[in-house]
C-alpha cells in the first residue's frame, strides 16, 4: 500500500465499481479507481481499520489528467499495489456481489495473497464457498492443496485431498522417467511426506475392513486345484461355518492388496481391475465369478465404509514422527 504524495502520469481507467456515497477512493496498480466505503473496508480488513483510524491515507490532490469530479477529489485516496482484477474480486466478496468471471489459479493465488496482506480473514469462508461451488479441484489438485495449506482453507483442503490421493506421488521420487510437476514444488517436503503418510493410513484402514469381511456362502461348488481351498462345510446346530480360503483367489487378492498398500501405490485396492488381474492369474477356474460376483457385496460395503474413513491423519503423523516433525 502506498502512502506517498507522488503524482502519476498514467491515465486513470474508470470502473463501474463506484458508490455515490463513497468516502474512500482506492487506486490499483493498473490505475483503476474504486469508490468504496471506509466502514465496509474497516469491517473486513484489520489493516484498513487501523490505517483509517490513524488517518494514514494518501490525501493527494489529483492532477488535471485525472479528470476527477469535484466530489471525488474531496474524499480520501489510497493507492495499493494489487491489480484491478484482484481487488475487484475481493470487493465483490466484501459487498456480497455476484462474480461472473472465474479466476485462474494464478489469479486466485493473488487474491489469497491480498486477503492475507490486508488481514481480511473474515472473507476466508466466502472464498472457500466460491472455490467449492465454482472451481474444478480435480484439474490441479496439488496446487489447490498447496493453496489451501498456505492459507488454512480447511474445507478446500478436505475437498481436494481425495483428488491428491488419486495421484501416484511416490513415483515422482522413485521413477526417474516421471517428470516432477511444478505444482509439486509448491508444497514443502514435509507436506509431501505427510501426503504419502495419509495415503498409507487410509489404505491400511480400507484393507483392514476387507480382511475382516465375512466371506459369502457360495451358491456353487468352487473348484480350486488346491485341496485346501475347497469348501469345508461343517454343520453344527442351525449354523454352518466355512473355510475362509474356500477359493485360493481370495488369498491372492489379499496378498496383492497388501503389496499395493505397503508400496503406497496410487491405485485403489477396491477397484475391480485388481480383482480381475488376480482372477486371471489364479489357479481356480471360477476365480473371476468368485471375486467379482460372489464377493461383490463385500466390496460394495467396503466402498460405503471408505466414505467414512478420514483422508487426513495429522495427529497420527505427529505421534509417529515426534517433536521434530512439528510445524516450524
Amino acid at each position: 500500500m502506498s502512502s506517498t504524495n507522488s503524482e502519476t502520469n498514467h491515465p486513470i481507467h474508470r470502473t463501474k465499481f463506484a458508490f455515490a456515497d463513497a468516502d474512500l477512493v482506492i487506486q490499483t496498480a493498473d490505475n483503476q479507481r474504486f469508490k468504496v466505503h471506509k466502514s465496509v473496508m474497516s469491517m473486513f480488513s484489520d489493516v484498513f481499520k487501523d490505517m483509517l483510524a490513524l488517518d494514514q491515507v494518501n490525501n493527494r490532490k489529483p492532477n488535471d489528467s485525472d479528470s476527477e469530479s469535484d466530489s471525488e477529489s474531496k474524499v480520501e485516496h489510497v493507492e495499493i499495489t494489487e491489480r484491478s482484477y484482484t481487488f475487484r474480486f475481493v470487493l465483490r466478496l466484501t459487498y456480497h456481489l455476484p462474480i461472473s468471471t472465474l479466476p485462474s489459479l494464478d489469479q486466485l493465488s493473488d487474491i489469497m495473497v491480498m486477503l492475507d496482506k490486508y488481514q481480511m480473514s473474515r472473507l476466508h469462508e466466502s472464498v472457500q464457498n466460491f472455490i467449492l461451488a465454482n472451481l474444478n479441484l480435480e484439474e490441479n489438485p496439488l496446487r489447490y492443496y498447496a493453496l489451501a495449506r498456505s492459507y488454512n482453507l480447511t474445507r478446500v483442503k478436505q475437498a481436494v485431498l481425495p483428488h491428491v490421493d488419486a495421484l501416484d506421488l511416490r513415483a515422482y521420487t522413485t521413477n526417474t522417467v516421471v517428470k516432477i510437476p511444478k505444482e509439486l514444488l509448491e508444497i514443502s517436503f514435509r507436506d509431501y511426506h505427510k501426503l504419502l503418510f495419509f495415503k498409507n493410513q487410509r489404505a491400511t484402514r480400507i484393507l483392514a475392513f476387507i480382511e475382516r469381511a465375512r466371506l459369502p456362502t457360495p451358491v456353487y461348488v468352487v473348484r480350486c486345484n488346491s485341496q485346501s481351498a475347497r469348501i469345508i462345510h461343517e454343520t453344527g446346530g442351525s449354523e454352518s461355518t466355512f473355510n475362509p480360503n474356500r477359493c485360493c483367489s481370495w488369498k491372492s487378492y489379499i496378498t496383492a492388496a497388501r503389496e499395493e498398500v505397503s508400496t503406497a501405490n496410487n491405485q485403489d485396492i477396491l477397484r475391480p481391475e485388481l480383482r480381475v488381474k488376480v482372477a486371471i492369474n489364479s489357479k481356480c477356474p471360477n476365480a473371476m465369478r468368485w471375486l467379482l460376483d460372489d464377493c461383490g457385496r463385500i466390496f460394495d460395503e467396503a466402498q460405503k465404509a471408505a466414505k467414512e474413513i478420514p483422508w487426513e491423519y495429522e495427529e497420527e503423523y505427529e505421534n509417529v514422527h515426534g517433536v521434530g516433525a512439528q510445524e516450524a
